[in-house]
C-alpha cells in the first residue's frame, strides 16, 4: 500500500512536469531610460534593492524588471530575483514559463525553484515537486531544498515520496537531509 502512495504521488508529479509546457512571455514595452535606471539597481554587489528603490526610478519598475529578466547574464540574473519583489499571479506565471522553457540555463532554473518556494510556499508545491524525478540530479536536490523550504504536510509527502524511490544514493541522501523535520 505504503509503494502505492509513493507511486501515485510521484505519477501525480511526473505527469504534470511532462505536460508543462513553454509559453510565450511577452515583453513590456520600456522607456530606455527607466531600463537604464533598473539596471542600475540591479548592479548592486550585497543585496538586491528594495522594491521602493525600483518605484523610485521607474513608473513601471515592474515592467522593466520582467523585460530585462528575459535576457541572458548576471543582470537578467538578478531581475529574475527582482520579479519576486513584487509576488503577484503574473510572477508566478512567468516562473512556470521559464521552468517550461527548455532554452532556459540550469542556474536559473535552480534559482526559479527557490524563490517560488520562498515567496508562493505552499502554492508553489506542484510546481517544485516534479523536479524531484527531473534528470539532472542536481536539480532533484534543489527541489528537495526548495521542498524543504515550504515545510508543509503536502511538500513533506512528495519529498518522502522521492526519497523512497531515488535510485542515487549521493542524491538520496540529500533528500533525506532535507525530509528531516521535527514532529
Amino acid at each position: 500500500m505504503k509503494h502505492l502512495i509513493v507511486a501515485l504521488i510521484l505519477g501525480f508529479s511526473s505527469a504534470a512536469f511532462a505536460q508543462t509546457a513553454p509559453q510565450t512571455v511577452p515583453v513590456p514595452a520600456v522607456k530606455p531610460e527607466e531600463r537604464q535606471a533598473v539596471s542600475l539597481l540591479l548592479r548592486a554587489i550585497h543585496e538586491l534593492p528594495a522594491r521602493a528603490e525600483f518605484e523610485a526610478v521607474s513608473n513601471d519598475p515592474y515592467a522593466v524588471v520582467v523585460s530585462i529578466a528575459q535576457g541572458s547574464g548576471p543582470i537578467a540574473e538578478r531581475a529574475v530575483e527582482a520579479m519576486f519583489l513584487w509576488p503577484t499571479d503574473q510572477t508566478f506565471a512567468l516562473a512556470q514559463a521559464q521552468l517550461a522553457d527548455p532554452a532556459t540555463k540550469s542556474g536559473r532554473r535552480h534559482r526559479l525553484l527557490m524563490l517560488l518556494a520562498d515567496t508562493y510556499q505552499d502554492r508553489a508545491t506542484t510546481v517544485v515537486a516534479p523536479y524531484l524525478t527531473h534528470t539532472d540530479a542536481r536539480l532533484r536536490i534543489t527541489a528537495a531544498a526548495a521542498l524543504a523550504k515550504i515545510r508543509t504536510d503536502a511538500a513533506f509527502a512528495q519529498l518522502d515520496a522521492a526519497v523512497a524511490l531515488e535510485k542515487n544514493e549521493a542524491v538520496a541522501a540529500e533528500m533525506r537531509r532535507y525530509a528531516r523535520r521535527v514532529r
